[in-house]
């Protein structure tokens, strides 16, 4: 091989080898953006039925990032990676689609019947299996980004609950945090602060909303009537902190 040709090969080299850095570097900001996101939504998903899916997302970017990194350090020697390098960007696209699909469901999904819960729970679970599974294809993780959109498209249409339909897991848990909401403000703005009729009688709406919670008879009107006697209760107890 002659030098000028050893030498262009070189060059070559050394812009695919800066080309693959700066991709990575891109992917891996990408990465900690999913993460961050993640985050914010990790409180809403905690105690529902996505609570198990989300939970698996974070390790699968964490063996993204460090993926990346073997490939940012090593790019010039095939370094061994869980993931096909190929495959970082369309599994971080699915993670992106399983988290919005989280975040749709309990947050939009939340007066739709229960079969709108359950066929998108089990579309979730499909595409986490996919997103954590080393040997899925390019083709398999972009049908599964179609199929998670198609469904949310699809469960939108889905009939709204009626009133006297029994609660859904989702409906309880909007009872749930005003429970525990309410519990917080009393022992901050009421405890000690008001008589204890009043303090007991704020107790007894937090009894009875509990009840609400725990019953499986419970319909949707059930819960929203709790949910209004808490508010009301809350603000009538603090109403004799002021008056004071």
């Amino acid at each position: 091989m002659t030098l000028l040709g050893a030498s262009v090969i070189g060059i070559a080299g050394d812009s695919a080898y800066a080309q693959t850095q700066e991709i990575s570097q891109s992917t891996t900001t990408a990465v900690q953006n999913e993460k961050a996101k993640l985050d914010e939504l990790e409180e809403k998903v905690a105690g529902t039925a996505f609570e198990e899916a989300f939970n698996q997302l974070v390790p699968v970017l964490n063996t993204l990032e460090k993926d990346l990194t073997a490939s940012s350090s090593n790019a010039r020697f095939n370094p061994v990676t869980i993931y096909d390098l190929d495959s970082i960007g369309v599994r971080l696209q699915l993670i992106t689609e399983i988290s919005n699909a989280i975040a749709f469901s309990v947050e939009q999904l939340d007066n739709k019947v229960e079969q709108a819960h359950r066929e998108l729970g089990v579309e979730i679970t499909k595409a986490v299996i996919a997103v954590a599974d080393p040997f899925a294809s390019v083709s398999k993780l972009e049908q599964q980004i179609i199929s998670l959109k198609q469904l949310m498209e699809k469960v939108l249409t889905y009939p709204d609950l009626d009133l006297d339909a029994k609660a859904t897991h989702v409906v309880k848990q909007k009872l749930d945090a005003a429970i525990w909401a309410t519990r917080f403000e009393r022992d901050k703005k009421v405890l000690g602060k008001v008589p204890f009729a009043v303090y007991n009688d704020l107790n007894k709406v937090i009894t009875k909303a509990v009840g609400v919670q725990l019953s499986l008879k419970s319909t949707v009107r059930d819960v929203n009537t709790a949910i209004a006697n808490l508010e009301k209760a809350l603000a009538t107890a603090i109403s004799y902190t002021t008056t004071k």
